[in-house]
């Protein structure tokens, strides 16, 4: 029941409206959007900072030593914002330069940027509020209100545009530093991959790589080549799930395991067993998947593979002539994940020029759609005539399209045996 004389409709108190909208902001974060995080700290201060006549109001943005308006309601904020740019002076660069609040009463009576008041002035400003938003210590933007009239600014708006101002501060602040992290992943992540496909003699390899469109999301996948002797090489992509620095870190360890099992001679399920052993040491609550052939060159241009999943999807086969098709054969458990046997291995002989593709999930799957409606679209667009490094960049295209995409892509393409066309 409600207090005795107040209605059950009744709307909340001005400032309990203010902090439910506040609390509303960091949700853009989800985005990783400063110009529509910006807009609504714009969106409130019109809302919520009440004044005696009409309100303009424009957020700074401070990015790479620059300052700009990011956002706005009015045009004539942007242009008091240029003009402060323009004359390297007032309130505005000054909140940002002491992190302090600037409040201007009556500018024609202000004396502290001269060259400012006057051009402000002239387009009618009569009263100005500059609220730095400052986050560890540093500003990051400003929140600038302009007033028709002198004395605009009450301490009740002085109080409110401070408030929306800390709580955009605590939001750029959290988006810089989900910046920085996606940064760190990424440049992480290009250190622990190949720098590109080894030469190795009878065989022709392409690959490509592509991190996902959102840099915190970098992280997880690999590929890697591993010669192994004369006419032999092993292959691998895999995926360590999760994204950012601790899934990229896991992953170079991971891919360094697996190349080294490899490297001694181990067969590819042998080789993910072994790698089944050390995940647990590594990162116990963690799970990983793998897909690893190995081809040896057979007689006659053939070619013998090995091939070993640990929920990963299959490797894709083209021949030289007829469909692509995905082998059948039982796949091992994620790496990480209880397993009750030995992973599965399959063997088989190859027709020359056949080529091996392997690729990590964000080539295949989307949303709303079932795996085996990527893997169909993965076949088709296989064209065999293309050489391996062509290959991959054909699936690419025809898979990922123009747009941006969520997850990263590692592609893998190898062929033994003369190209064969027609």
């Amino acid at each position: 029941m409600p207090p005795p004389g107040v209605r059950p409709d009744a709307p909340p108190r001005d400032d309990e409206r203010l902090l439910q909208d506040l609390l509303g902001l960091p949700a853009l974060l989800l985005d990783r959007d400063l110009g529509a995080m910006l807009e609504r700290v714009t969106e409130l201060s019109a809302r919520h900072v009440s004044v005696d006549g009409p309100l303009e109001v424009g957020a700074w943005l401070v990015q790479d030593g620059h300052l700009r308006t990011a956002a706005w309601r009015g045009e004539r904020a942007v242009r008091a914002d240029q003009v402060q740019l323009a004359h390297d002076q007032g309130p505005c660069l000054a909140a940002v330069a002491s992190r302090r609040v600037q409040h201007i009463d009556d500018l024609a009576a202000d004396r502290r940027w001269p060259a400012f008041a006057a051009d402000a002035g002239a387009l009618g400003v009569g009263a100005v509020l500059s609220v730095p938003m400052v986050a560890r210590g540093r500003a990051l933007g400003a929140l600038n209100l302009y007033a028709d009239r002198p004395g605009a600014f009450g301490e009740a708006a002085r109080r409110r545009a401070r408030i929306i101002a800390d709580f955009g501060a605590v939001a750029l602040g959290n988006a810089q530093a989900y910046a920085d992290v996606s940064t760190a992943a990424a440049m992480l992540q290009r250190r622990l991959l190949p720098a590109g496909p080894p030469a190795v003699p009878g065989f022709d390899l392409g690959v490509h790589y592509e991190a996902a469109a959102e840099g915190w999301r970098a992280g997880g996948d690999w590929w890697d080549a591993v010669p192994c002797g004369p006419g032999r090489v092993a292959v691998t992509v895999g995926d360590v799930a999760g994204h950012g620095l601790e899934a990229a870190a896991l992953m170079g360890q991971v891919r360094i395991a697996l190349r080294a099992y490899l490297a001694e001679g181990h067969e590819p399920a042998a080789a993910l067993d072994l790698l089944h052993s050390l995940f647990g040491d590594l990162e116990p609550e963690a799970l990983a998947t793998a897909a690893v052939v190995a081809l040896e060159a057979a007689e006659g241009g053939g070619v013998r593979a090995r091939w070993a999943t640990a929920g990963h999807p299959p490797p894709l086969l083209v021949p030289p002539r007829g469909p692509a098709c995905f082998p059948e054969g039982a796949a091992g458990v994620p790496i990480g994940a209880p397993a009750t046997s030995p992973c599965p291995q399959q063997d088989a002989e190859l027709a020359p020029a056949t080529t091996v593709v392997l690729y990590t999930d964000g080539l295949v799957e989307r949303r709303g759609f079932a795996l085996d409606h990527g893997l169909a679209r993965l076949a088709a667009a296989a064209d065999p005539i293309h050489p391996p490094a062509r290959l991959c960049a054909t699936l690419r295209d025809r898979l990922l399209g123009a747009g941006p995409h969520e997850d990263d892509v590692a592609l893998l393409a190898v062929r033994a045996g003369p190209v064969v066309t027609g």
